[in-house]
């Protein structure tokens, strides 16, 4: 069938039929992207995130900005329990989805995001307040990067190591 009729047959569908529809077609990327904003959402919260993993990687940066702006706000702050956890999931969408949503993604809201979990000093920076249980962490030996918490460390750590593979300067 010709894309358009098979994103009729899509949008007519729900939940995890939708999902499994899309994934059949041989031009599920381009289908997923022709989806509206709203419709990814519901699917990917009809479904559950982590079982929307194969849809949320095919989608634009702008579908993917949708999403994160409808879940990581609560009362006009960002929540730092779904940012950790929207950041694995983009972690677990692929390294490919993690470059795409560096290159997209508005460095200032990168920075927002990473500013609630850690603390930047450099080599010849003042020493910080940090627990001796969980050690600084640097790629370059100039940045000491140090978690708030555990969980941070997790998730932050591999999505540090792409950022400064692809744009060391931005890093």
């Amino acid at each position: 069938l010709p894309v358009e009729q098979q994103l009729d047959i899509v949008l007519k569908t729900r939940g995890r039929e939708r999902i499994h529809t899309l994934l059949l077609s041989e031009h599920a990327e381009e289908l997923v992207q022709r989806l509206p904003e709203l419709e990814v959402f519901l699917t990917v919260k009809e479904v559950g995130e982590k079982d929307s993993l194969d849809l949320i990687s095919l989608t634009t940066p702008e579908q993917f900005q949708h999403l994160l702006d409808l879940e990581l706000w609560k009362q006009g702050a960002l929540n730092p329990e779904k940012v950790l956890h929207w950041m694995e999931l983009l972690l677990e969408s692929g390294e490919e989805k993690a470059i795409q949503f560096i290159h997209t993604s508005d460095p200032e809201f990168i920075g927002l995001l990473l500013i609630k979990f850690l603390k930047v000093t450099t080599a010849d920076g003042e020493p910080t307040e940090t627990s001796d249980r969980i050690p600084a962490f640097t790629l370059d030996q100039y940045y000491f990067i140090h978690f708030k918490e555990k969980a941070a460390r997790a998730v932050f750590i591999p999505f540090l190591q792409i950022l400064y593979r692809i744009d060391e300067e931005g890093y």
